[in-house]
This record gives C-alpha cells, structure tokens and sequence, in this order.
C-alpha cells in the first residue's frame, strides 16, 4: 500500500471511531432527549383515548378490538423509544426511560393474556383488568415525563 492510501486509511479510520465513540454516549441532557421523544410525547393522548375506549366505550363484543387497538398503540409508543440511548450520565433519565419501557411491555403483556382469554371473562372483569393495567402503565408515564421535564400533553 503506498504512503497516500496509508494516510487515508488511517484518516477515515480516525473518522470512524470518533464517530462511534461520540454516539456511543447517547443522550445526556433532557432538551436533547425531549427532541428526540417528542413522537412519544405527542402519542400519549392516543393511547390514552385508545385506553379510555377500552375501559368505559366498548360493550360486549367491541371490547376485544378495542384492546387489540391499544395493544396497538402501546407497541407504537414503545417504538418511537427503544431505538434511543440515554447516557450514563443522566441516570435519573436513563432509569425513568428503562422504566418506562418496562412498563410499556407489562401493560402489553396483561392485555395480550386478556385477549387470548376474553371470551371466557366476564364483562366487569375484563373492564377492571384494563383499568387496573392503565393505572400502573400511568404511574410510569407520568414519572417518564416528570424526569424527561415534560408536562403531559
């Protein structure tokens, strides 16, 4: 290898590995991850209605699509967050954001066994399990956005 591509080698290699280290990081301060969880942010009062539809607007057999719907949407609010990393050097972000996707997956998690067993609930049953499921996914998202320094849209 001549001297010239020597160089250039060891300039894009130097290039790379700034770059990894640099994103290697991740998010560090609440504007940047605000910016970069605003799709979730903004999607929270649909999974709340999506939520409030399955608790108090279906009756009978529109209860089993009504959570399909939020199962839905609480996939789609999971989505916009996994792919981002928050630094170790904002571990009360960093936590809230694991929590919160934590929480996301439980929430999924109790409404997915509800589905495969809807038939066999009754009505007032199935009618708690989601509100008591919304309940405990609130919670977390509330303390997500209180550590991101958002207020609830």
């Amino acid at each position: 290898m001549t001297a010239k591509r020597c160089g250039v080698v060891f300039v894009v290699a130097g290039v790379l590995v700034a770059l990894g280290l640099g994103c290697r990081g991740g998010i560090a301060d609440t504007a940047a991850y605000q910016e970069a969880a605003q799709p979730a942010i903004l999607g929270l009062p649909r999974l709340a209605q999506r939520a409030a539809d399955a608790q108090f607007g279906a009756v009978g057999a529109e209860i089993k699509p009504s959570v399909v719907l939020l199962i839905q949407a609480i996939d789609t609010q999971a989505g916009y967050l996994k792919g981002l990393n928050v630094s170790a050097s904002a571990p009360d972000l960093r936590i809230a954001h694991e929590d919160y996707l934590a929480a996301c997956q439980t929430y999924r998690d109790t409404l997915d066994k509800l589905v495969e067993r809807i038939e066999f609930t009754a009505v007032p049953d199935t009618k708690r399990i989601i509100r008591e499921a919304t309940a405990a996914y609130d919670a977390t998202a509330a303390a997500w956005l209180e550590a991101a320094g958002v207020t609830a849209p």
